[in-house]
């Protein structure tokens, strides 16, 4: 039709005519590229809400993850002092022998960062970051992402050193089932406590835990920050984790 009417209008020389006809040509052009610019940003605005509530969803589960890694270290920490104290007083007292069990295969525990970051891994090595809008927000993820990674680096360290020290503590006692719940220790106290190597190698393993913790603690004061900005992105209320989480 717009062909048609402009083939007449140069035939009969009516350049007002072809004139109006370009300038509609062109005007149809420019909100034809509008609209479907204006779908795309749409498409971005529904992809960028998906990936934040993913998000959320991975750092909820990665908060729930950490906190328990450092309850039980924790837990196992105070078991490892406890059976030290015991071993340096040369006098068991009321630690039972599975108590005194316990301290002895989880003392030397250590734990790396666990978490769901799939999410963060996708946006990163997809180059979809663009979609997330806040700016503060997208350095908050590269903060974090760049902050588990070196604690995690750490954790490495320390593991290293745990392994070295490994020779001196285990090979005093036989472990029997592994490193579970169910595992049985046989090992001779009297012994152990008289043993220097053995005590000074369980002291720096028992150590390591503490540093441990403190790094897993790091890594979780950083998840809770990404996931309370997210959440705050979404427009969802702010957690507690003091009555969320279990013995915090």
């Amino acid at each position: 039709m717009i062909l048609a009417r402009l083939s007449k209008a140069i035939r009969e020389q009516n350049w007002f005519a072809v004139a109006i006809e370009f300038v509609i040509v062109i005007l149809g052009v420019v909100i034809g590229f509008q609209i479907t610019a204006w779908n795309v940003k749409q498409q971005d605005v529904l992809l960028e809400r998906e990936y934040l509530q993913r998000l959320e969803a991975d750092l909820a589960a990665s908060e729930e993850l950490l906190s328990e890694d450092i309850n039980n270290l924790r837990q196992w920490h105070r078991q490892a002092l406890n059976a030290t104290e015991a071993l340096i007083s040369g006098d068991q007292g009321e630690i039972s022998d599975f108590e005194f069990s316990r301290a002895l295969v989880f003392g030397g525990r250590l734990q790396f960062v666990r978490g769901q970051y799939g999410t963060i891994d996708e946006l990163i090595s997809t180059g979809r970051m663009r979609l997330i809008r806040n700016s503060e927000l997208r350095t908050l993820i590269t903060r974090t992402t760049n902050g588990l990674e070196e604690l995690d680096r750490l954790n490495a360290l320390i593991g290293e050193r745990q392994n070295a020290l490994v020779p001196f503590y285990r090979t005093r006692m036989l472990i029997l089932n592994g490193f579970g719940e169910d595992t049985d220790v046989i090992y001779d106290f009297d012994e152990l406590a008289a043993d220097e190597e053995f005590l000074n190698a369980f002291g720096n393993v028992t150590h390591l835990m503490t540093i441990n913790i403190m790094w897993l603690e790091g890594a979780r004061d950083l998840v809770r920050e990404l996931h309370a900005g997210v959440r705050a992105e979404l427009g969802m209320p702010a957690v507690s984790y003091e009555t969320s989480a279990a013995a915090t």
